[in-house]
């Protein structure tokens, strides 16, 4: 409540010291105007105030910005930082520095890499940075694997994954998996560079390589999903589903009632959010400020009423499926 009232007062409106709610102040003219027009700032206020309130509300996963690469934004069991146990929270990050390792034993972890690029590392895993500035970051995958995925592309910004003798570039957005035990890079979406020695092979959409004398590259089943491709697609999504304004990236796309596709993982989730979005969008809301207490409240009957249609449309699709389905 108090953030509320700071915001208000930051607009230019006071509450405590508004005529129009001392008690017992004379109905005027002079009164009923200045009753509308801090009604109408308020109004102005309040779409400016309540997203920054969903932001706050959806802090859990939304990520931190940070000036270096490798911070450890979220992580599920048993983590190590240079042999020091990391407690799970979702609150607290930890910025890895020069030299440093992440273990994972029966747990995960999700480092920062730069601003909308994010490296997931699964169980029994271990990763070390060598350099931690934006414009050369490089690490190295010593047990293990591990996927990146690069949801926006920052020019200037350089990120290798060294394994063994071989290297790893990857140069546009999309979806990467490197297997430190068979030396292997899947490419689900985007294009890397395979370095071995002094040759350089570039590897794109739907081909995988192993990084060995050969760098021969080939097709994989890219629908095939293990348990880390799967726990990496729940934190992309959750992460997108976050906050309105992450929602507008174009890495998972909005289907319909509630459900988002990403192409890269293959894999699809639904939301209460985007399912209220879809409703609104169906019965072709606006998103226009109220300017009463009246518009408000039609405003929130007419949004409940386009969730509760679209809700009985779900029900009714999903009642003709089950009696088109012959029985066995």
């Amino acid at each position: 409540m108090q953030f509320v009232m700071n915001c208000w007062k930051i607009y230019g409106i006071s509450i405590i010291n508004s005529p129009m709610i001392q008690l017992g102040a004379p109905v005027s003219r002079e009164n009923i105007s200045m009753r509308r027009q801090i009604g109408r700032r308020i109004t102005l206020s309040a779409a400016i105030i309540l997203p920054l309130l969903m932001i706050a509300s959806a802090a859990p996963a939304a990520q931190m910005v940070s000036a270096k690469a490798g911070v450890v934004q979220y992580t599920e069991g048993n983590v190590f930082l240079d042999g020091k146990p990391l407690k799970p929270s979702q609150r607290s990050y930890s910025q890895m520095e020069n030299g440093q390792s992440l273990r994972t034993s029966n747990g995960r972890a999700e480092l920062l890499l730069s601003p909308n690029t994010y490296l997931r590392l699964g169980e029994n895993g271990l990763l070390r940075i060598a350099q931690n500035q934006l414009e050369d970051t490089q690490l190295t995958l010593e047990q293990g694997c591990a996927l990146i995925e690069v949801v926006e592309e920052i020019k200037g910004n350089r990120v290798r994954v060294h394994m063994a003798a071989s290297s790893v570039e990857i140069t546009k957005v999309g979806l990467y998996r490197l297997d430190s035990g068979s030396r292997e890079l899947r490419v689900y979406g985007g294009e890397a560079l395979a370095m071995k020695g002094n040759r350089t092979i570039a590897i794109k959409n739907g081909k995988m390589i192993r990084l060995d004398a050969n760098l021969a590259s080939a097709k994989f089943d890219a629908s095939v999903a293990d348990s880390l491709h799967k726990w990496a697609a729940r934190r992309s999504f959750d992460l997108f589903d976050a906050t309105k304004s992450s929602r507008k990236q174009r890495h998972w796309q909005p289907i319909s009632m509630g459900w988002a596709h990403n192409s890269n993982y293959r894999m699809r989730f639904r939301s209460q959010r985007l399912f209220e979005e879809w409703a609104m969008n169906r019965q072709g809301r606006t998103t226009s400020a109220p300017n009463s207490e009246a518009d408000l409240a039609a405003a929130q009957a007419q949004a409940q009423a386009a969730i509760a249609a679209a809700q009985e449309a779900a029900a009714a699709q999903q009642n003709a499926q089950s009696t088109s389905q012959p029985s066995r």
